[in-house]
């Protein structure tokens, strides 16, 4: 038996290396290549054809949700499973949309890994229990609390950037860093922009976000001035 060709796509070497480890443990894989961001995996993916690529969400460059729908264009035959910290219904909805195969939680156990790649090995969908269980629990909140009331367009600049920051997963303190505020700052906007667009939690702030395809879209320099442009911007 042939064993399927695995390439790993991570912005981060530990992380690839911790992979390669494990799936080196099973007979009927083989890790053919390794990649930090989208270019170096659109390069890899064209030279070495692997039969299945493992990549997250989140790298430099095109969004790994993008980069899945282009490998499903032009590599039909080379499958994608996603395995990211990002378990929103609207990332899974996305990234199943885009032709990933498999959805698989970064603090899933590896046999869930394993089975996704197995899964994608035989074009079959695959979504680990955690992922299952997110999806539940959002849209069980949704229905409870409602769709977001508010506008996009009602939001002040500042308000639109730390919305857009915090959808993309970063923490209030890195949010206050980027966008040279305080961390106190940064929550009063999160508390205005739950009130403003009538959501009840951060969850449900990112969900918004996703909805608008706010997430994984390069903002324009007004949205996010530069670093040096930053560090002139007084602190609120």
């Amino acid at each position: 038996m042939t064993p399927l060709r695995i390439l790993l796509v991570d912005e981060y070497a530990i992380l690839r290396e911790g992979l390669r480890h494990i799936l080196a443990e099973i007979p009927e894989f083989s890790v053919v290549g390794e990649a930090a961001d989208t270019v170096s995996a659109l390069e890899q993916v064209w030279r070495l054809q692997p039969d299945v690529v493992v990549l997250d969400i989140a790298l430099p460059g095109m969004n790994g949700l993008d980069l899945t729908a282009r490998l499903r264009q032009s590599h039909p035959q080379t499958q994608v499973v996603i395995l990211t910290g990002k378990s929103h219904e609207e990332y899974v909805l996305k990234a199943l949309d885009a032709g990933a195969t498999g959805f698989v939680h970064k603090r899933a156990e590896s046999h869930m890994l394993i089975a996704a790649i197995r899964a994608a090995g035989r074009h079959e969908h695959y979504l680990c229990p955690m992922i299952r269980d997110d999806v539940i629990r959002q849209f069980l909140l949704e229905r409870r609390h409602g769709p977001a009331n508010g506008h996009y367009d009602a939001l002040s600049v500042r308000e639109q950037q730390v919305l857009r920051l915090l959808a993309e997963g970063h923490a209030t303190r890195k949010v206050a860093e980027l966008l040279n505020i305080s961390p106190k700052t940064v929550e009063k906007h999160r508390v205005n922009l739950m009130h403003k667009l009538g959501l009840p939690n951060l969850v449900a702030l990112v969900k918004y976000a996703v909805s608008l395809e706010l997430v994984g879209v390069e903002p324009t320099r007004q949205e996010f001035p530069t670093q040096r442009m930053r560090t002139s911007l007084p602190k609120k």
